[in-house]
């Protein structure tokens, strides 16, 4: 898709001056909330920034929201016995991992890690995503308690560029991947976020190339999460495996 099907639009008059320097950052139209020209529209409402699929209505907005619903509820229901995202990470106890999330998407798995302890730099290369993400985050920070903030980090670049500009003291311990691969049946990718994110984002086609740079630049472990049934990335065997209902965490040992 291209991003000149993306415009910028506003719910109230106050919020106009915030979707112009949006726009004016992203180099998109500011328009009403009535055009139907474009593909999408990034919307701010009084509560958050959502992005609205124009031509897939029944879809609804998409928005990051880090503290309601079951974000929300799993930052305060999160034990690293119950995730197997946890184990297949490796976190341990009160050990702070650095962990690259170099397929942020929706950012769901990065806040789980931060809420695990984790120092989580997450990886976006969709300026759009990127700037949900950011919506999400700073709307997170401004409600966090001081005594007990988490360390997340927005990166809005290409993970294959960040991950080759490490220097070695740079190195995270792991790498987690989540690569968007095709789906391959109709009923694939059913969720409304996930549907938009593909519209948004498409697939990885580089998630091949991407995995071998993350097997260089880590330095514990990588983890790529892969549909239950699904083959394992560039058909490599993983070292072990964490096998849930819909998915399955490939931990592949450094």
């Amino acid at each position: 898709m291209s991003i000149n099907n993306i415009a910028i639009s506003f719910t109230a008059a106050h919020l106009q001056t915030k979707a112009e320097l949006l726009a004016a950052q992203l180099k998109f139209p500011v328009t009403v909330l009535t055009a139907n020209q474009y593909d999408f529209l990034l919307v701010y409402t009084e509560q958050h920034l959502e992005i609205r699929p124009i031509n897939q209505p029944t879809l609804g907005p998409v928005y990051i929201d880090f503290l309601a619903g079951k974000l929300g509820y799993r930052r305060s229901h999160t034990f690293i016995k119950n995730e197997l995202l946890a184990k297949a990470i490796g976190v341990k106890g009160n050990n702070a991992l650095k962990v690259i999330d170099a397929t942020a998407g929706l950012g769901r798995d990065s806040f789980i890690l931060a809420c695990l302890g984790c120092q989580v730099i997450m990886l976006e290369r969709s300026v759009i995503m990127a700037t949900l993400l950011n919506d999400g985050l700073q709307r997170l920070m401004a409600t966090q308690a001081l005594s007990d903030p988490l360390s997340l980090q927005l990166v809005n670049d290409f993970a294959q560029n960040y991950l080759e500009q490490l220097i070695d003291t740079e190195f995270p311990q792991v790498i987690y991947l989540d690569p968007m691969y095709p789906h391959r049946t109709k009923t694939a990718l059913v969720k409304k976020e996930l549907r938009v994110l593909r519209a948004l984002v498409g697939d990885d086609p580089d998630a091949d190339q991407l995995f071998q740079i993350a097997l260089k630049r880590a330095k514990n472990r990588v983890v790529v999460k892969r549909p239950r049934l699904a083959p394992a990335i560039n058909n490599q065997k993983p070292d072990h495996s964490h096998i849930g209902k819909q998915h399955r965490f490939d931990v592949y040992l450094i």
